[in-house]
């Protein structure tokens, strides 16, 4: 696994990923109004309110990230998650801002799940990363993900560290690397996906098989391609 950064690499990765949000959206945006879909106005008025909500998703995000790691010690034990098979594990996370403790919010963001419908992969032979979904399984929708849907999804939403344009990639042998344990980051990739929200919606707030919280195993790759 990578080693735990630091704080004031957390903040930068933070910006860097606001700012490429902001980006992304008003490019977007701009589209529209080729398509003559919206006005300039509206163009304007629109870009300003993305702007103003990813800044301050940005900075709830930030001062989470700033406050001591000790506090977690505070949080109440949680219960054993159901542990997936050995393999490697897709996290998808469900929930927002809205109510999410410190506790859960710092988890969430080491596990680089800093935005709803973040996706990344961890080892579940990893007790140090399984303790860490434990804390967070009634946020996010978890399961063991197949070479079929991990290669779709690195063709779909890889980006390589430090763009936000789709690159040309061979995702079979990326997919291959991946499940013999290398991770994202050391092939020059971000150690997160960015997803669509759900094609024909989920039940976000109830627990899987009823709705999507929590381990979904096998059907976790459902969800994930409706998602791309």
């Amino acid at each position: 696994m990578e080693q735990e950064k630091t704080t004031e690499e957390e903040i930068r990765e933070e910006i860097h990923e606001a700012e490429q949000e902001i980006a992304n959206e008003v490019v977007k945006i701009k589209d529209k109004v080729s398509d003559h879909k919206i006005t300039s106005k509206q163009a304007n008025k629109k870009i300003d309110k993305e702007v103003s909500e990813i800044a301050q998703e940005t900075m709830k995000d930030i001062e989470k990230v700033k406050k001591p790691k000790k506090q977690m010690k505070s949080e109440k034990k949680p219960q054993k998650v159901a542990s997936p098979k050995s393999g490697v594990i897709a996290i998808i996370r469900i929930s927002g801002m809205v109510k999410v403790k410190d506790e859960i919010a710092s988890t969430l963001s080491r596990l680089r799940l800093r935005r709803k419908y973040a996706c990344t992969l961890i080892d579940s032979t990893d007790n140090q990363i399984m303790k860490m979904l434990e804390k967070v399984k009634y946020y996010v929708a978890y399961g063991l993900i197949n070479e079929a849907t991990l290669s779709q999804l690195i063709k779909e939403r890889a980006r390589k560290i430090g763009s936000s344009k789709k690159p040309k990639l061979d995702e079979n042998d990326i997919m291959k690397k991946i499940m013999k344990g290398d991770n994202l980051k050391s092939l020059g990739l971000k150690p997160f996906f960015r997803l669509h929200p759900p094609r024909r919606g989920i039940k976000s707030k109830l627990q899987y098989p009823k709705g999507v919280l929590g381990n979904n195993k096998e059907d976790i790759n459902k969800l994930i391609a409706r998602m791309l």
